[in-house]
Order: C-alpha cells, then sequence, then structure tokens
C-alpha cells in the first residue's frame, strides 16, 4: 500500500473504509515520503484520527506520538489510555 497514490488510496477508503489504507495514507501525508501523495499534515492526521476512531492500533500509536511531540496542550489521560491499548 506504501507504493498507491493518494487518490487510489483514497479509493481504497472510499470502497470499504478500509482503516490500513487510511492509516497509510495519513502516515506518508505526514511524512512527506511519498512521490505520489504530497505532504499535508492536516489531512493526514484527519486520515489517521478516521482509522483510530475504528480501533486501528497503528493508525492510535502513530497519532498519539503525534500528539505527544506536537500538541500545544496535550491530554495526558488519553494518551496514557491509547499507550497502554497499543502496548
Amino acid at each position: 500500500m506504501m507504493n498507491l497514490s493518494e487518490k487510489d488510496l483514497e479509493i481504497l477508503i472510499n470502497k470499504g473504509r478500509n482503516e490500513d489504507a487510511s492509516w497509510v495514507l495519513g502516515q506518508l501525508m505526514i511524512d512527506g515520503t511519498s512521490d505520489l501523495v504530497p505532504m499535508n499534515e492536516t489531512k493526514g492526521l484527519y486520515w489517521l484520527q478516521e482509522a483510530a476512531k475504528r480501533n486501528h492500533l497503528g493508525a492510535i500509536e502513530a497519532k498519539t506520538y503525534w500528539e505527544i511531540r506536537f500538541e500545544k496542550s496535550p491530554n495526558i489521560d488519553e494518551i496514557v489510555r491509547n499507550l497502554e491499548k497499543v502496548a
């Protein structure tokens, strides 16, 4: 999935609420490491949140670590809950 374009990943997501595709798309957008998916942190976080809502552990982990690093006022209780869930 890491070699798919933004459009292809969105098609997978829209066809069947594919949490793996949401997680990959979110990561690629945040990281900016793909030639096929433009960097867009806002959209990337959206896709991670969508996958995390459906309990995708990779998305929960990625979103939590983003919150630890960049959130101005992180919710410590939520971060602990999410890290425990991932562990």
